[in-house]
Formats: C-alpha cells, sequence, structure tokens
C-alpha cells in the first residue's frame, strides 16, 4: 500500500493549516473530492490545548509548532 500526501496551507491563517492532497493511493481506501482533496490539517503549539492559547508569543517572536494534527476521510467498508 503506498499513500502519498501533500499539505497544501491555506496562508492567512494562524496557528497555520490547509488541505490534504491525495497524490496517489494504491488501496484506493481513501475517500477524496472530484479534485483528489480528503481531509485538513492544522498545526498546534499545545498537544493539551488545541486552542492554541500561546499563540500571542508569536507577536514577540516566531511561535513554535510542534504537533500536526490531520485527518483523512476512508471510505466505508463492507464485509
Amino acid at each position: 500500500m503506498v499513500l502519498r500526501l501533500r499539505f497544501i496551507q491555506n496562508y492567512g491563517y494562524e496557528p497555520p493549516q490547509g488541505r490534504i492532497f491525495i497524490e496517489a493511493d494504491t488501496s484506493q481506501f481513501i475517500a477524496v473530492t472530484q479534485d483528489s482533496y480528503s481531509g485538513t490539517w492544522t498545526l498546534s503549539e499545545d498537544k493539551n490545548d488545541r486552542k492554541d492559547g500561546l499563540w500571542i508569543w508569536g507577536l514577540f517572536e516566531e511561535p513554535k509548532y510542534p504537533y500536526l494534527y490531520f485527518y483523512l476521510g476512508i471510505k466505508a467498508l463492507y464485509c
């Protein structure tokens, strides 16, 4: 199984976030839109507070985003 993704950033949002473009899915397991997108991603400063309460520090220095949250839609499987 090969799954190749491209994380496309939507500029102008804080924290950084965007959509996920599916470049390759050999198993055809991921549900995609007509233009090959599936799901979204966002960066976060704190894994326990996904609201990013620390963003204000970005006014004084470059914020660090060590956590990446994303989801992908999968196709329904019927057995």
